[in-house]
């Protein structure tokens, strides 16, 4: 099966859970500096897709890690948890057919469930990197994000 078709496929499998997280993580409000509630509905979708270590860190933002098999380079993503908007914005996502709208679905909430989707796809190809990879969701708010990854890089 040619590459992009067997991408398609997986894609179309996997749409159902993308689209309940992508919801779930858009219509949690997480303002500027307010990453927290967002943070606490990561953390499960991370442990759920099993194989990773998903401590809390010292700042509340959610870091997950899969060991390598071997030596090779270690690897972090990293997406915010909280968005530009403010509390007062409706986060309340519409839908129309395949369509989904809502302000907040393309500022981090995608990020978000990319960084499900690769340590899921991972572990359906029984594949394990030979370095360690880690995955990450940080504040916008640079000092906090700064100070978690420093934090995170410590524990590796």
């Amino acid at each position: 099966m040619p590459v992009k078709a067997a991408m398609a496929t997986i894609v179309k499998l996997e749409s159902d859970w993308v689209i309940q997280w992508l919801i779930e993580l858009t219509e949690i409000l997480a303002p500027p500096f307010e990453g927290e509630k967002r943070g606490l509905a990561f953390a499960p979708l991370l442990r759920e897709i099993g194989g990773l270590d998903v401590p809390n860190d010292a700042v509340r933002k959610v870091n997950a890690r899969r060991k390598g098999i071997g030596t090779g380079s270690s690897v972090m993503l990293a997406a915010h948890l909280d968005t530009v908007f403010t509390k007062d914005v409706d986060a309340t996502l519409e839908r129309d057919g395949d369509r989904l709208t809502d302000p907040g679905i393309g500022d981090n909430s995608c990020d978000l469930v990319s960084l499900c989707w690769l340590p899921g796809r991972w572990n359906s190809m029984l594949f394990t990197p030979k370095g360690t990879s880690c995955w990450s969701g940080q504040s916008a708010r640079k000092a906090l994000a700064n100070r978690s990854r420093k934090a995170f890089q410590i524990r590796l």
